[in-house]
């Protein structure tokens, strides 16, 4: 509906929150600033009266991969994400490890 670029930056901007999702997305600025005018009116009007729990775990941990993928070396990671570089190092452990799970959070995406 409103794609996994939009959701990833969702969850990125309210994680470990409920967001409200109102009928109208002018009522809570903050979701199109996130996702864009044309995604929040999907997401609005699709999922109006509704909470959804953005989860936190799971954004840092896609969040840190993509930086690593990039280049990016784990303290500057650690820094720009605000988690500790330990944190990087079990992040990269566990996506080189595919039947390794998490268990601080479910998947949600």
């Amino acid at each position: 509906m409103i794609g996994e670029e939009n959701a990833l930056a969702l969850a990125w901007a309210f994680r470990g929150q409920s967001l409200y999702i109102p009928k109208d997305p002018a009522t809570k600025p903050e979701i199109a600033k996130a996702i864009g005018q044309q995604a929040a009116i999907a997401l609005c009007s699709a999922f109006w009266r509704t909470y959804l729990y953005m989860p936190t775990t799971m954004v840092t941990e896609i969040k840190a991969l993509a930086m690593l993928e990039d280049g990016t070396k784990p303290p500057a990671v650690a820094t720009a994400l605000g988690i500790s570089e330990r944190q990087v190092y079990r992040i990269k452990a566990r996506s080189s490890d595919p039947g390794r799970e998490s268990s601080d959070q479910p998947r949600l995406l």
